[in-house]
């Protein structure tokens, strides 16, 4: 995208339309399985308890995942990672959260409507010219 077409947004945070503002969602983190020695069928087999893992056989779980450093258990609320987290560690598996940045989604106040842009790359540069330019930032209480 160039910078002239990035310029379509500009009313978003110039002024000229100044009901724009960015809305703060939840934040998400990343949970992740550590094997210290790489995974094994035994480290595996405590993976069988969270959800995304329990339809998989032993079997499947070495075939995708033997001697990997780290497993992906997916991305989700803080307070549900630390719950998981505590789960695993009662299994003998080490985890760790890790964070995934802020997230926004662009709405108008006085219209009570949301600004969908669907390419991602337009979307983050949208959403960073909007901080630089300092539009209120509403974080849920």
């Amino acid at each position: 995208m160039s910078e002239e077409s990035l310029l379509n947004y500009s009313y978003l945070w110039d002024g000229s339309q100044p009901n724009w503002c960015l809305s703060q969602l939840p934040s998400l983190v990343e949970l992740v399985v550590i094997f210290k020695d790489g995974a094994d069928l035994k480290s595996l087999l405590g993976l069988k308890h969270v959800l995304v893992f329990s339809s998989l056989s032993s079997r499947e779980l070495l075939d995708r995942f033997k001697g990997v450093m780290e497993v992906s258990v997916g991305q989700m609320n803080k307070d549900d990672a630390e719950e998981l987290m505590t789960a695993l560690l009662s299994r003998g598996l080490q985890s760790e959260i890790k964070p995934l940045g802020q997230r926004y989604v662009i709405i108008n106040r006085a219209l009570n409507s949301i600004l969908s842009i669907e390419d991602d790359d337009v979307y983050r540069r949208v959403k960073q010219r909007m901080l630089v330019a300092g539009v209120e930032v509403i974080v849920p209480g």
